[in-house]
């Protein structure tokens, strides 16, 4: 690998600890300081777990970026599902490592053209999901309409909908299985993210596998 992919392996792993750091601590009920992580060695432990993961993920799916790409979407959103399903809480931090790691895996292995075709419908998306999640007044969470923005800036918008139509379609028969069996109501809120990373996961099985 040349110098360049290097240092973008070792940023990506970076990231990879940092998200991971954030969403412990979350768990845990508490928040770490921008201003101390580096002194954190969990930090440096669980970057190179990440990159550990993302060596073995290249190399067994014979080199591709892209796999990695995917692997390091679907992880994120696993840890954002644990934090939101305890916490009911997107950090911005987690989001803004997630972009980071996505565009910098995508400038591996995308042309100029490519990129551009992903980032600017993405960033519409993005614009027009955030103004939907005002306007709603509460009943879209800011946190989800980000992630789903950022999503759709980095895996393109098409990917975003479909991904999120399946946590949709999951997300209503969770919410009958809770009337039904647990007697709520079908206004009670619940965390949306965790539907979204498996949405995902469903994606994966029927598109990507």
């Amino acid at each position: 690998m040349v110098t360049g992919e290097i240092l973008t392996w070792f940023a990506l792993s970076i990231l990879g600890g940092i998200k991971s750091l954030y969403g412990i601590d979350l768990w845990r009920g508490k928040e770490c300081s921008i201003d101390r992580i580096w002194a954190e060695k969990r930090l440096y432990i669980l970057s190179i777990v990440w990159m550990a993961g993302y060596l073995l993920i290249w190399i067994g799916s014979g080199r591709s970026v892209a796999a990695v790409q995917i692997a390091d979407l679907l992880c994120t959103y696993m840890l954002l599902a644990l934090v939101d399903g305890r916490c009911r809480v997107v950090p911005g931090m987690i989001l803004l490592c997630y972009l980071s790691g996505q565009m910098l895996l995508g400038a591996l292995y995308r042309t100029a053209e490519e990129l551009f075709s992903i980032y600017v419908p993405g960033i519409l998306f993005a614009a027009v999901t955030c103004i939907l999640a005002q306007l709603s007044k509460g009943k879209v969470g800011m946190g989800d309409a980000k992630l789903l923005g950022v999503t759709a800036i980095t895996a393109g918008w098409a990917y975003t909908v479909q991904i999120l139509l399946f946590a949709m379609a999951l997300s209503f028969i969770y919410s009958i299985g809770l009337l039904l069996f647990a007697k709520k109501s079908m206004q009670d809120a619940f965390p949306f993210v965790p539907f979204l990373a498996a949405g995902i996961a469903v994606h994966l099985v029927f598109f990507a596998l």
